[in-house]
């Protein structure tokens, strides 16, 4: 007979939680990450989400600069929008990021309120986490050149093609060098 007393094993250790990364511990709290960026498990769409909207807040801009400024002054005023309107609004409030925006570039409050590219932006911004909203505030005022850069080549763009329109109404020259008659008809 076994006189000796048998203890109770000892409860199984938990498994464990995860493995931690100590260099990217240290480059997250050193602000050297982007949290929204650095594992793209939506294979990145939030960044390219960000940039179209922020393009595209920037042409808005383009059509909505104040005619008390000068327009040569507009991508000055431009980027001076968006960096302002960042440092005011970390916390993802798009509704004043805009409003402070708009205001910057001396925008009229009722061509702004009947602007469609603006109504979009809002309504899109709305439908999204507050963590995708303070993304692209963070996205804006970090990519601030790149996004301006893409902007003026979008407005370069969206001149000619209006200026396009206008000549097939009225006649003229388009931009591809092509001469039309009024009503869009090709001379040659």
């Amino acid at each position: 007979m076994n006189t000796q007393a048998t203890s109770p094993s000892p409860p199984p250790m938990p498994s464990p939680v995860g493995s931690f990364d100590a260099a990217a511990w240290r480059l997250k709290l050193a602000g050297l990450t982007d949290p929204d960026y650095s594992t793209p498990t939506d294979g990145n769409a939030s960044a390219a989400e960000h940039k179209q909207w922020a393009i595209t807040m920037c042409l808005a801009c383009c059509d909505l600069f104040g005619a008390s400024l000068d327009r040569m002054t507009l991508w000055d005023r431009i980027p001076g929008a968006l960096a302002t309107a960042c440092a005011k609004c970390d916390d993802g409030d798009i509704d004043r990021y805009v409003s402070l925006a708009l205001s910057h570039i001396k925008a009229d409050a009722s061509r702004a309120a009947r602007h469609i590219d603006i109504a979009a932006l809002l309504y899109q911004a709305s439908t999204k986490p507050a963590s995708w909203r303070q993304g692209l505030v963070r996205y804006i005022a970090t990519h601030d050149f790149s996004i301006v850069s893409y902007a003026r080549r979008a407005w370069e763009q969206t001149k000619a093609d209006r200026k396009d329109e206008r000549v097939y109404k009225t006649g003229g020259e388009l931009s591809t060098g092509e001469i039309v008659e009024k009503g869009g008809r090709a001379n040659g």
